[in-house]
């Protein structure tokens, strides 16, 4: 097994070629966005492509319907062949047993479609603490997980 180090656009300034010529001169593997605005899709595939660097696309759940809006954004997602799909998952405020049909949901997707999905640890979702998370998890094995521990 190989470390990839990825570096997410978030916070990155300067027009997208810079920030991509940026993140290869770091010495970087790939970079991690969310789902690129089609009028960029073109030119971000081609700078994917130009500095031979992996994607890592995040997304977000949102709306009443959060296995619904999981659901729309994992399939486009999954259309940029990704090396894996972060996801900010369901909310800390729905109830436990709304969160584990989403995570199944999720699960089931994953299985089908077959890209990996990390469910990052985040404020405001449902790996909100790691008790929530730990919660989960014994529910569900195999769900993986992106720990971003300055949200704990």
């Amino acid at each position: 097994m190989k470390l990839k180090i990825i570096k997410s656009l978030w916070g990155m300034t300067g027009t997208l070629e810079e920030q991509f010529a940026r993140i290869a001169q770091g010495g970087y593997d790939g970079i991690e966005s969310g789902v690129p605005h089609p009028k960029v899709a073109c030119k971000f595939k081609k700078l994917l492509n130009d500095y031979k660097l992996l994607h890592v696309l995040q997304i977000y759940t949102a709306g009443d319907d959060h296995t619904k809006s999981f659901i729309n954004q994992y399939k486009d997602a999954v259309k940029w062949n990704p090396l894996l799909i972060v996801s900010h998952s369901a909310r800390d405020c729905m109830p436990f047993d709304e969160q584990l049909e989403f995570f199944e949901t999720a699960l089931t997707w994953e299985k089908q479609l077959g890209i990996s999905v990390g469910h990052e640890t985040h404020r405001h979702r449902a790996f909100f603490t790691p008790w929530a998370t730990a919660a989960i998890l014994r529910e569900f094995p195999d769900l993986k997980i992106t720990a971003d521990f300055s949200h704990w």
